[in-house]
């Protein structure tokens, strides 16, 4: 679990100086927006879906982290590959207006870096809007911008 806490710390993400007091094998952050980051062990998944089995024929889930310019997409991937993260993606200019690029976290889940690099991006930028984006909570980490509110969840299955 520390080893995908350190790696998501890394993108920007805090958690708790604590994350898990209660060693049940979960740990969370909220995000600007309200977006709920969760991480959980296999064996806490199990303690309620005894079904459970992990994914197999590809990743588990996917997580993207949009970046201020192109030059902090290749950081990125490259500050993530020098402390030990596998490069999935290197950074290219994709076909659908992005500087794009992709790792794999201690788990081999891919996340992504971008930056929307053409203004006929068919992704809209998701950059924070005063008017309607009233609670953005703390500042993203140098490099990111901030994610518009979401009442998704995103949970991230560890072995």
């Amino acid at each position: 679990m520390q080893t995908a806490i350190n790696f998501y710390q890394r993108l920007g993400l805090q958690f708790p100086r604590d994350p898990d007091p209660e060693g049940h094998g979960h740990v969370e952050t909220t995000l600007p927006g309200g977006l709920r980051f969760t991480l959980d062990t296999e064996e806490s998944i199990r303690s309620f879906d005894r079904d459970w089995s992990p994914p197999s024929g590809g990743h588990r889930m996917a997580v993207a982290f949009l970046c201020e310019s192109p030059t902090d997409v290749d950081r990125v991937y490259r500050e993530l590959v020098d402390a030990g993260a596998e490069g999935h993606t290197e950074p290219w200019d994709a076909f659908w207006g992005q500087r794009y690029a992709q790792v794999k976290d201690p788990d081999g889940n891919v996340v992504a870096s971008s930056h929307h690099s053409r203004s006929d991006a068919p992704f809209r930028d998701c950059r924070p809007d005063p008017a309607r984006d009233t609670d953005l909570g703390r500042e993203p980490a140098k490099g990111f911008v901030q994610q518009p509110p979401s009442r998704a969840q995103a949970v991230v299955r560890l072995s």
